[in-house]
């Protein structure tokens, strides 16, 4: 169990907003910390992608001239899932009686003898 370090802070609230909380009693030191998480988190979020604008402006330009490099695959029936579907791909054979999958030799490495894998 980790524990976390709690410390004292003075807030400054509506007080209407802070009687309605307390009547319901909710726990305004949670909620607080809560939205401060996520606000946190925002900020993080945009600082970070503010910082790698440059890099992603160049992925966008490298892009524009030479084309993704899986747009043949994005593009292809069932996208990017479809071609990575290994029963497409082959990996995976469907049987002839059509109930279930089952692996095809060719798609699983022999151990045996092979000094390689120790």
């Amino acid at each position: 169990m980790v524990l976390k370090i709690k410390r004292k802070t003075s807030l400054t609230l509506d007080a209407e907003v802070l009687d309605g909380a307390k009547a319901l009693d909710i726990n305004v030191s949670a909620v607080a910390e809560a939205a401060l998480r996520s606000a946190v988190a925002s900020a993080r979020q945009a600082q970070w992608l503010k910082q790698n604008a440059e890099a992603f402006s160049a992925q966008a330009a490298w892009h524009e001239r030479h084309g993704h490099p899986l747009a043949d695959i994005m593009s292809a029936p069932g996208g990017l899932r479809g071609a990575l579907d290994p029963v497409r791909c082959g990996r995976i054979q469907r049987r002839e009686d059509g109930g279930g999958r089952e692996r095809s030799a060719s798609t699983r490495p022999s151990r045996g003898g092979d000094s390689s894998f120790g």
